[in-house]
């Protein structure tokens, strides 16, 4: 039922309840559980995946993908709640929008291709090598699936050779321009702010001394007259 909800009234549903339980056996990451605890909710997840390192360990109950550990953080989760051990509603809403923003997960995002494309491509030696060494079984059927691979890109090497596709243009070098552009501009920018602000500060305090001076000038007018 929930899922046939507008988006927007997903979270009038969640603040209803007390405690979500998610129960997938595999996961990278899941959405729901961070919407549930921005609504307050205590979560109570399997282990799986990148669970775990989604939410702080205050604000979940980790439990094996089987029913008698789920039951027990389950049972954990509703004595806390009773007991008011758990953390407030409101307090769990702020931590997370400052654990997740969009600009956050782009920068994040942006770094892990960042890396990968740093990466120095290894030898096919080398690479079948590390393959081999990942276990006494698995090791060997990566081994063949590598060998298999490097045999099909040769097969359509004959057919489409690599010379006759066309090579995007580098864009690393493209983006570091920009951004070293980007960078002196916002210099520039904050140099003539600076450069503004002085010299409304200079024009505020020639005025100010202007105003005193003419004060003064008033004042010793009329004493002079008074005497």
């Amino acid at each position: 039922m929930l899922g046939m909800l507008e988006h927007r009234k997903v979270r009038d549903v969640l603040v209803q309840g007390d405690i979500l339980i998610n129960t997938s056996l595999t996961e990278a990451f899941c959405i729901a559980i961070v919407e549930a605890a921005c609504c307050g909710l205590q979560v109570v997840s399997t282990k799986v995946g990148g669970v775990p390192e989604v939410l702080p360990p205050d604000l979940i109950y980790l439990a094996e993908p089987n029913d008698q550990s789920l039951r027990e953080e389950l049972e954990r989760a509703i004595a806390d709640k009773r007991a008011g051990r758990n953390v407030p509603p409101f307090v769990a809403h702020n931590r997370i929008k400052l654990l997740y923003t969009w600009r956050d997960v782009a920068h994040r995002t942006e770094r892990v291709y960042k890396r990968v494309a740093d990466l120095v491509e290894r030898e096919t030696k080398e690479r079948l090598s590390r393959y081999y060494s990942c276990g006494p079984l698995s090791g060997k059927l990566f081994v063949i699936a590598a060998v298999l691979n490097i045999w099909f890109m040769c097969f359509l090497q004959i057919f489409q050779p690599s010379q006759k596709i066309e090579i995007t243009p580098e864009l690393q070098r493209t983006y570091i321009l920009k951004s070293n552009a980007n960078q002196k501009n916002s210099k520039e920018e904050q140099r003539s702010q600076k450069r503004t602000l002085l010299e409304c500060e200079d024009s505020l305090t020639n005025g100010t001394s202007s105003k005193i001076l003419r004060r003064s000038n008033r004042k010793r007018t009329k004493s002079k007259k008074e005497l």
